[in-house]
């Protein structure tokens, strides 16, 4: 039963220290932030931090993988190989509207991300999981290419970028005219209906 407390104690406290970082970094950046403001918010001492963390690099990037797996969890749930590429889309819009209801301070995080100058070994994790995600996307529009299911000559990368970018931009605007959660998620949906109508043919998207 010790050990079993022990590790829900350290889970909670983890969990404190993330959320305080992630509010933090995303409203003034990584390098404005103190260990102490990030302490304070999160009602933990400096020891605590540092027992869990070396440092505040080590925190950012310990983040950042937890918020990709929170984000790979609910790929798992809404995506599988057997869908078809207009089933995948409306899926992948549902993980981001479902990642913000659930996690929106860390919603603040990941756009924080995007946008900042980083420690080089998290722009890396940054930049690889960019690069994943992207060639995933190109992969499966490729294929569907091929298989004459998407119309027009239009290079399969592009048309991933014009998928992720168009979607991003919705939640940034999201974010920064504080719009309600509703209002994104039919946005998105909107969206997702207008690709499919534009690149899909009859027999994609019926």
């Amino acid at each position: 039963m010790e050990v079993i407390k022990e590790k829900i104690e350290t889970k909670e406290t983890k969990a404190k220290i993330f959320d305080a970082a992630a509010e933090l970094f995303a409203r003034d950046g990584f390098y404005k932030i103190s260990v102490r403001e990030i302490c304070e918010l999160a009602n933990v001492s400096k020891p605590v931090l540092y027992y869990y963390f070396k440092d505040k690099e080590s925190l950012l990037e310990e983040l950042m993988k937890e918020t990709y797996a929170k984000a790979d969890e609910l790929a798992a749930k809404h995506i599988n190989i057997d869908l078809d590429l207009k089933t995948t889309l409306k899926s992948i819009a549902k993980i981001y509207i479902d990642f913000i209801r659930n996690y929106p301070h860390l919603t603040r995080f990941l756009t924080f991300i995007q946008t900042t100058n980083v420690p080089k070994r998290v722009l890396e994790i940054k930049l690889n999981r960019y690069k994943t995600e992207k060639e995933r996307l190109t992969s499966l529009i490729k294929i569907n290419q091929e298989e004459g299911l998407i119309l027009g000559d239009c290079k399969a990368e592009t048309l991933a970028l014009n998928f992720i970018g168009t979607i991003i931009m919705h939640i940034v605007e999201y974010l920064i005219f504080n719009l309600s959660i509703k209002k994104l998620e039919q946005k998105l949906n909107d969206y997702v209906e207008f690709w499919i109508k534009t690149f899909l043919n009859s027999d994609a998207s019926e």
